[in-house]
């Protein structure tokens, strides 16, 4: 089985700064950590070394989200966006390595407006298990999407954001609830756990 670490950049923003810190254990439980170069504790395998895309790969061909995207490291983060900018011509940034049982910690900071994701157990097509970033209004982040398989679905709720007259995102609201056993799970987090501890215009970690 594959872990591929990814996404597709469409939508009104054609940029997103995406991975700061990202490690993968086979077995080993990991607190959520606000540094970025830390050392991975014993058991886990660094995927991003915060200098360049080392280990990285874009899709090989052209794929339902694009030819590919532009990926470069920024600040220490990878950053991704349309290729060129605003074109609808985005891509998936993909690990080398193959993976088989695993448990994976990301940070990551998209930028508003983004329909993107985390591809787990992807091929270079694209067709994985998605976790959703899609940030932006009628949005969802955090819930599970079958890309290019079954398509099946298992959010809970949208998400919107409240824009300021300088056009900067300052708070979300959700809508659409829904029961979690609707959608095929066992559990979830409720909208107002996900709004307490999602923070706006920070990094976020998804375990």
């Amino acid at each position: 089985m594959v872990d591929r670490i990814p996404a597709a950049i469409e939508r009104t923003s054609s940029r997103r700064r995406f991975i700061q810190h990202s490690t993968l254990s086979t077995a080993a439980i990991m607190a959520l950590h606000g540094r970025v170069y830390a050392a991975p504790k014993r058991g886990w395998i660094e995927l991003f070394n915060g200098k360049d895309l080392s280990g990285w790969h874009l899709n090989p061909e052209k794929i339902g989200h694009g030819t590919g995207g532009n990926w470069r490291v920024e600040q220490g983060a990878i950053t991704g966006e349309q290729d060129p900018p605003g074109s609808g011509n985005g891509g998936i940034l993909l690990t080398d390595r193959k993976f088989e049982n695993f448990e994976l910690e990301i940070d990551m900071m998209p930028d508003w407006g983004v329909c993107s994701g985390l591809f787990l157990r992807s091929t270079d097509r694209g067709q994985c298990f998605q976790m959703m970033v899609d940030y932006h209004d009628a949005g969802n982040v955090g819930h599970i999407y079958g890309e290019g398989t079954t398509g099946f679905n298992t959010r809970t709720f949208d998400i919107n954001g409240k824009i300021d007259d300088a056009g900067k995102l300052v708070s979300l609201t959700t809508d659409k609830h829904q029961a979690y056993s609707k959608v095929g799970l066992v559990s979830s987090c409720s909208s107002e756990q996900w709004l307490k501890a999602w923070r706006v215009n920070q990094w976020n970690t998804a375990r």
